[in-house]
C-alpha cells in the first residue's frame, strides 16, 4: 500500500513538473497597423485636438469621396515645397498628400502631410 502511494506521488510529481515546463501561449488577435497614402484636400483643422479632417477620392473617377479624421502628433511631418510647417499652417481647401496609419481600433494617425 505504501509502495502504491509512493508510485502515485512520483507520477504526480512528474506530471506537475511537465506542466510547469510547458510553454505558455496566448491566442491573441493582434493586427498590425495599416499604412495608407491618399491625396485630397483639407476640410477642417482643429488645433486644440490636433486633428485634421481630409476628403479623399475613393474611386478612380473622383466622383466618390471619403472624409477621414486624422490625428496629428509630434511625429507627424508636415511640409510644403521643402519647408516644414505646423498644424496651424494647414488651411481648409489646401490640396494635400497624406500618409497615415490606421490602427486596429480604426483610429487614423497622420505620418506625413505634404501640402501641394
Amino acid at each position: 500500500m505504501i509502495k502504491l502511494h509512493r508510485i502515485t506521488l512520483c507520477i504526480l510529481c512528474l506530471v506537475a513538473s511537465a506542466i510547469v515546463n510547458l510553454p505558455v501561449t496566448f491566442s491573441q488577435n493582434i493586427t498590425e497597423p495599416v499604412i495608407k497614402e491618399a491625396s485630397g484636400k483639407i476640410l477642417s483643422v482643429n488645433i486644440l485636438d490636433s486633428t485634421v479632417v481630409a476628403r479623399f477620392s475613393s474611386d478612380e473617377t473622383g466622383e466618390s469621396y471619403n472624409d477621414v479624421m486624422l490625428s496629428v502628433d509630434s511625429d507627424t511631418l508636415i511640409t510644403s515645397q521643402d519647408s516644414s510647417l505646423a498644424i496651424s499652417d494647414l488651411k481648409p481647401e489646401s490640396k494635400v498628400v497624406i500618409v497615415y496609419e490606421t490602427n486596429s481600433d480604426g483610429q487614423n494617425t497622420a505620418k506625413s502631410i505634404m501640402v501641394r
